[in-house]
């Protein structure tokens, strides 16, 4: 029994990251990297309920780096969407998004400097959710920037750094601010690999007001 202790003793799990250690946080999309992004919504509208889902696939063809950051290809592949009673004309929409493609650049933290074809679609690209700090970061630092499409701010915190398969992950939150008719009901959160700059994964929820109209949405984004 005294051998086992003392082996067990000299068994050090090592932390996902040191105290006080800086993260210099940066995307690097990869060229064949294939994203899922899944919404699921629930509306009110006038009394009149509805549901959507859309299940979404982008592909990554094309990436080149240009002087301010990357630009790449983005392709639809695939967007299956289903709708019932009140967003089911929205539902038939999304699945006209399948096939589309579009160009991008993006500055290394999330940004997007510049969007081609297919930029209503903005919203919708993983990439733009998330903003990234200038400067390296400690866990539970927090900083503000644009958020999405870049129609408000919103504060960003580097809110803990796990491990997941040998992949060190850094964990941020989105605290969005006080937007007419937009109400998160769940922190905006997103993982990304601290060595590779890949997105592998994103979630959230929040609900929507407009005139008569009350949606919720969830959505979900992972890497394949």
């Amino acid at each position: 029994m005294l051998i086992l202790a003392a082996l067990a003793a000299m068994v050090v799990v090592a932390p996902p990251h040191q105290a006080g250690e800086e993260f210099l946080l940066r995307l690097h999309p990869k060229a064949g990297a294939i994203s899922r992004l899944h919404i699921e919504a629930h509306a009110e509208r006038f009394d009149q309920p509805g549901t959507m889902d859309i299940d979404s696939i982008f592909k990554i063809t094309y990436l080149e780096q240009v002087p301010k950051g990357h630009l790449f290809h983005w392709v639809v592949e695939k967007a299956d969407t289903k709708g019932t009673g009140s967003m089911k004309q929205s539902a038939s929409g999304g699945r006209q998004m399948a096939g589309r493609e579009m160009d991008v650049v993006e500055d290394g933290r999330g940004k997007i400097i510049n969007m081609g074809i297919g930029a209503f679609l903005d919203a919708r690209v993983p990439n733009s959710s998330v903003t990234l700090p200038k400067d390296p970061v400690k866990v539970g630092d927090t900083w503000s920037d644009s958020f999405g499409n870049g129609s408000f701010r919103a504060t960003f915190k580097l809110d803990r750094v796990v491990e997941e398969d040998g992949i060190r992950e850094a964990v941020i939150t989105a605290s969005l601010p006080d937007v007419p008719g937009i109400q998160p009901t769940s922190p905006f959160t997103y993982w990304v690999d601290v060595k590779s700059g890949q997105l592998m994964k994103a979630t959230g929820e929040m609900d929507m007001h407009q005139g008569p109209t009350h949606v919720s949405f969830h959505f979900k984004v992972s890497l394949l």
